[in-house]
């Protein structure tokens, strides 16, 4: 994953890697799903 510039401040940091997070997290979804209905075909 992308790292934030550690000169960011705290706050903005954390909203990035919630961000980051959220981002991965439906992506692995996303991933599960495409590779779960090519099976099903």
């Amino acid at each position: 994953m992308c790292n934030p510039p550690s000169s960011m401040v705290p706050a903005v940091r954390d909203w990035w890697y919630q961000i980051m997070m959220v981002f991965t997290f439906l992506t692995v979804i996303f991933y599960s799903g495409a590779l779960g209905l090519l099976s099903v075909k």
